[in-house]
């Protein structure tokens, strides 16, 4: 690795931890990019992703479907489409679920596909 390869990697890591760790803002750790909105919309990767504010914890939408989220001691996410790996923030969680989705829709949790 180049010595100008490695520098920019140690820079873009530490940037990185540096916004994880401050939350980049108030209302950033939900996604909502501030803390006077209640809801956060983004297209991702032709998904329509879609955070609500809702208490505690927020709710997750992808294209309208509800992806069941979970919040840890350490303020990590879990979902259940990713329950191996945890996500900083709900948007993290709802960013890498549409990536494993692949296309495929979102079936909510406690709904069987055999009816």
């Amino acid at each position: 690795m180049k010595r100008r390869d490695a520098v920019k990697l140690a820079i873009g890591s530490t940037a990185a931890a540096a916004l994880s760790a401050v939350g980049v803002a108030a209302g950033e750790e939900f996604g909502f990019g501030g803390a006077d909105r209640d809801e956060y919309v983004e297209e991702y990767r032709g998904r329509r992703i879609q955070i609500v504010r809702a208490g505690e914890l927020p709710e997750v939408y992808i294209d309208g479907r509800q992806l069941h989220l979970m919040r840890l001691d350490e303020g990590r996410y879990l979902s259940a489409m990713c329950h191996y790996e945890f996500c900083p923030t709900p948007l993290a969680a709802a960013r890498k679920a549409v990536e494993e989705l692949r296309g495929a829709n979102l079936i909510p949790l406690g709904h069987s596909a055999h009816t």
